[in-house]
């Protein structure tokens, strides 16, 4: 679902901001003195609008410069919007269901490491409540054959 909405917003932005580049340079792309075919075949092509030359060229590529500053003065404003709109949608705080989490309970003590949980278990010592939400990490990487092992360490390599 995540690659699905990525990929169909990536394509609606990309749609929208050519459509409105487009729009822009249709409209800004007016020069006075030249055939109505040839401006509508212009404004249908920058690259036509370039191979024609003159004034046309020159105002093709101004009015295509527009077009592309304001599309993406648009998705900019978009982004932003859309950045707001998440933080302030948001929860301010973590809601763990069964539980009067506090926001000092959630925020990792001196006490709190690696080692704060059982390994063998995964649970987190009953006495210990600043690991509330403190997931352990229970994968571990197998060892090489004959790799150093630090003095103490109770997963020698055989």
């Amino acid at each position: 679902m995540n690659d699905l909405s990525r990929e169909v917003g990536g394509a609606l932005g990309i749609a929208v901001i050519g459509s409105i580049m487009t729009a822009i340079y249709r409209g800004h792309l007016t020069v006075t003195g030249v055939p109505a075919v040839v401006l509508d075949k212009a404004r249908d092509s920058l690259a036509v609008a370039s191979r024609i030359g003159g004034p046309v060229s020159a105002q093709a590529n101004t009015a295509f410069i527009d077009g592309i500053h304001i599309a993406l003065l648009v998705a900019a404003g978009t982004a932003v919007l859309a950045a707001l709109a998440v933080a302030a949608l948001l929860p301010r705080r973590l809601i763990i269901s069964g539980t009067a989490a506090t926001p000092t309970a959630m925020t990792r003590s001196p006490t709190m490491s690696r080692r704060a949980c059982d390994v063998n278990s995964g649970a987190a010592p009953a006495s210990d409540p600043s690991v509330v939400g403190f997931v352990p990490r229970t994968y571990r990487f197998p060892r090489r054959r004959g790799a150093q092992t630090a003095p103490g360490d109770a997963r020698r390599s055989p």
